[in-house]
């Protein structure tokens, strides 16, 4: 398994995240100019084929609705914007949305994330009051959990195969399990701080800035001290296994005594995504991509009992000097890298090709 990169989009403005549809459309979405935000491509080609302007805020999450790219959900400031783009208008404005809905409290409590599950069901926002929110998209209804992170929520995944369950991580060190139809907390799994660097010098602490689960329930929580905590409590046997589990009532990812901590880089994990149920993409902050493989218990090359992530390759990508999301596109098996050109001035986004006969983990929400 390797990477390589194949196409590399220059934009005038901070590139805050990027996503993909079945057709292989991909967008590029910028912080910096509010004129004209929200950029479709049709790589390579780096013509643009169509643009959402004039939401006048930051754009911090984007998700097709439908796989077939007709619609679209964008999260800009503290609203969530619908565009239905079956129309031939080649750029869209707020006047075009078919629904907005504000989710902060006030102006300055944007969203950080939104996710959407894998059912396309539901769609789950952070923010950064510290609230979680999930919106049926069948009826519209929106409901706010009723327990906060402490701080900023920042990121959020679904449960595979758990209809009513939903992880969160923020930055008050903290992962939450939520059942969202009812809207309460199931459990709270602390993170705890990694030992000193040296006597009198600590790291930084370990705000939750990264998540991925996989089909199997492996959860993947990053961490802004450059760690990686796996849970295992959550996983499924494989199909045909014979040490069948009962399903329990709750999912068991959060369980401390299944996990272990891995350490990736010196600063911050800024994204991680599973390629298959045992293997899993990393992105830190200023751009080194990593990619490895879970180890079990046992196994010689595994850093503790329950388990270890063995790195089979890293590559520091070419234009990127803060990254803010890696994308994943498994039917291409291609991911997009978004974030700050290294000038500081311009936006960027690298799109890297998968090579090599891995299987893939396609985790609809992630």
């Amino acid at each position: 398994m390797s990477a390589t990169l194949t196409t590399t989009f220059i934009v005038p403005e901070h590139a805050t995240t990027a996503a993909f549809n079945g057709d292989g459309i991909l967008l590029v979405l910028g912080s910096g100019n509010f004129n004209l935000l929200i950029r479709f491509y049709q790589p390579p080609e780096s013509k643009v084929k169509r643009a959402i302007r004039g939401l006048g805020a930051s754009v911090s999450s984007f998700i097709f609705g439908a796989q077939d790219g007709s619609d679209c959900w964008v999260a800009c400031g503290k609203s969530i914007f619908h565009f239905d783009l079956n129309t031939l208008k080649m750029i869209y404005t707020r006047e075009d949305a078919d629904y907005v809905k504000d989710i902060g409290q006030d102006d300055e409590d944007a969203i950080n994330q939104a996710i959407l599950s894998a059912t396309r069901a539901y769609l789950a926002c952070t923010t950064d009051s510290g609230a979680v929110y999930v919106m049926d998209m069948q009826t519209r209804e929106l409901m706010k959990m009723k327990t906060s992170h402490t701080s900023i929520a920042w990121t959020a995944a679904f449960i595979p195969d758990r209809p009513n369950e939903l992880v969160t991580g923020g930055y008050d060190c903290a992962l939450l399990l939520f059942d969202f139809k009812l809207g309460t907390l199931l459990l709270r799994l602390e993170i705890a701080a990694a030992p000193a660097l040296a006597p009198g010098i600590s790291s930084l602490p370990p705000f939750i800035t990264s998540l991925a689960v996989s089909t199997q329930g492996i959860i993947a929580a990053g961490t802004a001290d450059g760690r990686i905590w796996i849970g295992l409590g959550g996983e499924k046997q494989a199909s045909g296994s014979s040490k069948k589990k009962k399903k329990s009532r709750k999912w068991g990812g959060l369980s401390e005594g299944d996990g272990f901590f891995t350490k990736m880089d010196e600063n911050l994990v800024a994204a991680l995504h599973f390629v298959a149920p045992d293997q899993l993409i990393s992105c830190s902050l200023h751009g080194k991509l990593a990619f490895h493989r879970l180890v079990r218990s046992g196994n010689a090359n595994s850093e503790s009992p329950r388990g270890g992530l063995k790195t089979t390759w890293t590559i520091q990508t070419s234009s990127c000097s803060k990254v803010d999301m890696l994308s994943y596109d498994a039917h291409c098996r291609r991911f997009a890298v978004s974030g700050l050109h290294k000038d500081q001035k311009h936006g960027t986004l690298e799109l890297w090709t998968m090579t090599g006969g891995e299987g893939v983990d396609n985790v609809g929400e992630q």
